[in-house]
């Protein structure tokens, strides 16, 4: 059984989670972008709702903590997500947490295509 491989997060961790996060293939499945893209989309998307538009208000701190990495790269990655369609980013002023819309359906990249075929 493969979860008995997996070590759990202690109870006390702050970033302990419980459940499960479902990708779309066609983020996780594209080749054009990075492993740490399509981890930063999972993660975006382990906080969207269906109800609310899988419009996301998460902050940069938090993001960093779950990825493990600094601000430089998770604003990196972000902006990577953003360039290949499967986020929409509203920036919302000084002081205040920005709000992303992911974009469930984003088409597959172009080089995902010649893949394909």
């Amino acid at each position: 059984m493969v979860a008995a491989l997996v070590p759990s997060p202690s109870p006390s961790s702050s970033l302990a989670v419980v459940g499960f996060t479902q990708v779309p293939n066609t983020v996780l499945l594209d080749p054009a972008l990075s492993r740490d893209a399509r981890f930063l989309y999972a993660l975006l998307l382990q906080h969207a709702r269906p109800r609310t538009g899988y419009v996301v208000r998460v902050g940069y701190a938090r993001l960093c903590a779950l990825m493990d990495a600094g601000e430089d790269r998770v604003r990196q990655v972000m902006r990577e997500l953003v360039a290949a369609g499967c986020v929409a980013q509203t920036r919302r002023g000084s002081g205040l947490v920005n709000t992303y819309r992911l974009l469930v359906t984003a088409p597959p990249s172009t080089q995902r295509q010649r893949v394909l075929n």
